[in-house]
């Protein structure tokens, strides 16, 4: 529905906006919120990295090893954690006004899939 300094329509769960700030407000001076220690979390981080590797023997003293590497083999997207930016809801003395960038996610943790290959001669 909307709220000072949000516009009407955003749609809420999304990496643009995560939370709605609409759901929080600024205390009166000289009391306590209400709203409990850790109630906003952000997105969990997911991400499986494996590795195959074999080794033949071409003769008795000469080795080739071939490895293969994948990093983030889901390719998961892992969005970063709320910053000191888009973790503040209102800023400003009471009432306070919406902070733009609130619950906006723009930087991921993790790369994403990466491929590796090597082969390697010993004797």
């Amino acid at each position: 529905m909307g709220c000072p300094g949000v516009e009407e329509g955003r749609k809420v769960g999304t990496p643009d906006y995560d939370i709605d700030p609409c759901s929080f407000s600024v205390p009166p001076p000289g009391t306590l919120g209400n709203k409990g220690r850790n109630s906003v979390t952000s997105p969990r981080s997911f991400s499986i990295d494996a590795n195959l590797q074999r080794e033949f023997l071409l003769n008795g003293k000469v080795r080739i090893q071939f490895r293969a590497e994948v990093f983030n083999i889901s390719n998961h997207t892992n969005l970063r954690p709320f910053s000191a930016n888009s973790a503040v809801v209102y800023s400003g003395s009471y009432p306070g006004r919406v902070n733009g960038t609130v619950g906006n996610f723009t930087n991921t943790v993790t790369t994403a899939r990466q491929m590796q290959f090597a082969l390697r001669l010993s004797f």
